[in-house]
Parts: structure tokens; C-alpha cells; sequence
């Protein structure tokens, strides 16, 4: 997957063919991802001081929503897909055994997954239609978006978007939109409930299922789009930078921690005893069960997050333009100085990439910013960014 090289997806003239679109393929953990999607574009939209447009949901990315005819320039189209067998158990366990009361025998599964779709997540997904579905057609349509995260990799796909977005790792933080042990959902009449989840688990029987020829030949084309997701991540992991990724995933990791357990007792839609609270959720959600705890996650600070240690966070603790330029040596590097952190500079910081940045944890505005302070009176520059487009120094302050 590419970085994204045009301004950001957001346009006041509420044009329906740009912004951030999400395809939301059920049991993929697709309302915790909109919720995060929704996120991102309510912090633009402030950040950006406009209206930004968010599309996505369940349904068919042309039919229901007419993502085929996007400005491919002025929208960023992403979806998440899961493991084919993994998925199902999640279909079977929370369509029929919790909604509608299905005992979760091994004869009542086979049943139903044996009536299963061939192919469902890139049928699901397709933008268009093939002559025949193929190796050709899956790499097709993956190419077709511009990002593909893994449910089972939830958190390295969010940092990894994040990263391809070029926005802070504070715009991803989720709250797991089913925390409470319910799910909040809704009938074509808007009638709203709550539904218990039932513990999911595979029986030796679902799990020789998932092993037959009938399953493996109904998911070959699933199977490769999962394989070459992963894949993407892989790649593109290693082409950001390995350490500088696995930096703000320890990052990310560590606030999204903190912020859950401080938001831990925003009201959800549906409680822990299954009793709606739908009208108090939504001061606290963004629609629905989606994005909620987003006003707890603002309130969150520098000040709360210097709470975290050093290690925690992989913020640079003071030190000098070495530190720095060390960190600058990685293309894309994103480097965050701790809050309060003096940087005495003997020599200029040079950035030689672009879309390089350079900030103080939290971002904060006041005092705590990090301070770069030239300490040899024949130093003139201490900053240097040439050729480097989308590089960015903010949040600290030049002494």
C-alpha cells in the first residue's frame, strides 16, 4: 500500500465522490474500524477547520454506496477483511446462535456453512465485474483499495493507515464496540435491542469442516485476498521502516492502554446487563456503537500521557541534534520527543527524507513542548529540510 500523496481526502462543497470511505464486510470487526474511520475524519474536519465527508457501511461498495465512480485523487477507499474460517465462526456464533437462538450443534453448522456463499469477502468487496474469478481478479480488486486491513492484525493495520495517512496516532484510538458483551443492533423499523454474545468455539467437527475439499474450493479466492493483504501489510511495513513502525505501534500500544482504561466507563449503547442506554451513548458515540468514548479520548492530554514512562511511549528524553539526525536517518521516520525534553545543538538537525516529521508526544501547544536550543554561537541554522517535501517540524519550541 502507497502513502498518500494528495491533499487530504476532505472537501467543504460536500462532494458524495471524495473522502474517507469505508466498506464495512460484516464480522470483521467493522463497526470497532468505522468508529475509527469516523474518528479520523472528525479531527480533520477540526484540524482542517471544514466539513470533511465520511461514506461506509454495510452493503455493496457499487451498488449501495457508488464507490466505483469515487475521484480516485480526492477519496481514500479502505476496508478490513478477516481469516475465512475465523469469520464464519463469528457469522454462525452471532447471526444464528445469538440472535435468533440457534443451538450451536455440529449438525446446525454444517447446515448452514455448507449454504454459505463461495467467496464472500471478495464478492462482497468487488468493484466491478469479472469474467471469472481468478488470481488475476483478486489482485485486481485489491488493487482497487487504497488500504486493506487484518481484523487479526487490528493494531498494526490502524498505525499502519495512520502512517499512510500521515495523521497522528491519537486519531485511531477505538474503544471495542462490543466491550460490554452485547451488541447493539437494529431492524429495518429502526427497532433497537441489545443481543448477548454467545461464547464463540470450534468443535473438532467445524474444525475438520474448515480442512474439506468443499470448504477450501468455496474460499480460494478469499483465502489468496487474505494471503495478499497480509502480505501488503508486510511490504509495506518494510518499505515505511521497520523500526520506525514498530516504534509507533509501541506508541500507539501504550496510549491506547491508558485512554481505554481511563474511558473504560463511558456509556455504550448497550450496558453490561444488555439494557439500552442509547440516548446517554450518544453524547459519547458518534453513530450508534460507532466510535464511542471519542469525547473521553479528546479530553486526553500531553499532561495525562507524560504519565507514561519513556519506554512506554519510545519518545527521545533530552539529548542533541545526534539523537535526533540518528532517528532522521529512516526514511519516513516519525521522531517524538518526550514533553520537556531540551535538545542542545551543536550542528543543525537535518531531515533527508521527505515526509519526515518531528514533534513532541501529545502535541501540546504550551510549555511542554520540547525545546531544540542552538548551544554553539557559530551554529546560525537548527533546523535543515531540503528537498523534502511533506516534512514537517511542530509542537516544539526553537530556542
Amino acid at each position: 500500500f502507497q502513502r498518500w500523496r494528495h491533499p487530504y481526502p476532505c472537501s467543504s462543497e460536500g462532494n458524495s465522490s471524495s473522502g474517507l470511505f469505508f466498506v464495512k464486510v460484516p464480522k470483521t470487526a467493522g463497526t470497532t474500524v468505522a468508529g475509527v474511520a469516523r474518528r479520523i475524519v472528525a479531527r480533520r474536519s477540526n484540524e482542517l477547520k471544514m466539513e470533511c465527508n465520511y461514506k461506509g457501511g454495510h452493503g455493496s461498495p457499487r451498488t449501495t454506496f457508488g464507490f466505483d465512480g469515487r475521484d480516485l485523487k480526492k477519496s481514500f477507499l479502505l476496508t478490513f477483511i478477516r481469516k475465512p474460517e475465523k469469520r464464519a465462526l463469528s457469522s454462525f456464533f452471532y447471526h444464528e446462535v445469538s440472535k435468533h437462538g440457534l443451538e450451536p450443534s455440529d449438525a446446525n453448522f454444517l447446515k448452514w456453512a455448507k449454504a454459505l456463499d463461495t467467496d464472500f469477502q471478495f464478492n462482497y468487496l468487488r468493484l466491478k465485474d469479472y469474467d471469472e474469478t481468478n488470481r488475476g481478479s483478486v489482485e485486481d480488486l485489491i488493487g482497487s483499495y487504497d488500504f486493506i486491513g487484518i481484523t487479526e492484525r487490528m493494531d498494526e493495520s490502524l498505525v499502519l493507515l495512520a502512517m499512510l495517512l500521515g495523521i497522528d496516532i491519537d486519531h485511531i484510538l477505538y474503544l471495542d464496540a462490543k466491550s460490554s458483551g452485547y451488541a447493539f443492533t437494529s431492524d429495518a423499523n429502526g427497532n433497537c435491542r441489545c443481543v448477548k454474545l454467545q461464547p464463540k468455539g470450534s468443535s473438532s467437527v467445524m474444525k475438520s469442516y474448515f480442512s474439506s475439499r468443499d470448504w477450501v474450493e468455496k474460499n480460494l479466492a478469499d483465502n489468496y485476498l487474505y494471503m495478499l493483504a497480509n502480505r501488503s501489510l508486510d511490504l509495506t511495513i518494510e518499505n515505511l521502516g521497520k523500526e520506525q513502525f514498530d516504534a509507533s505501534l509501541k506508541l500507539f500500544r501504550s496510549k491506547l492502554q491508558y485512554s481505554q482504561n481511563k474511558c473504560k466507563k463511558v456509556k455504550v449503547p448497550c450496558n453490561g446487563d444488555g439494557i439500552i442506554l442509547q440516548q446517554l451513548s450518544q453524547k459519547h458515540c458518534y453513530a450508534g456503537d460507532e466510535g464511542c468514548a471519542y469525547k473521553c479520548f479528546d479530553d486526553i492530554t500531553s499532561h495525562d500521557f507524560r504519565k507514561l514512562s519513556q519506554s512506554e511511549t519510545g519518545c527521545i528524553p533530552s539529548g542533541d541534534q545526534d539523537t535526533i539526525n540518528k532517528a532522521l536517518s529512516l526514511r519516513f521516520a516519525d521522531v517524538i520527543l518526550c514533553p520537556g525534553a531540551i535538545f542542545e545543538l551543536t550542528a543543525p538537525i537535518t531531515y533527508r527524507y521527505e515526509y519526515q516529521s518531528v514533534y513532541t508526544l501529545g502535541r501540546p501547544t504550551g510549555p511542554d513542548r520540547a525545546v531544540l536550543r542552538i548551544a554553539d554561537p557559530t551554529v546560525t541554522t537548527a533546523v535543515v529540510m531540503v528537498n523534502c517535501d511533506g516534512a514537517e517540524l511542530s509542537h516544539v519550541i526553537v530556542d
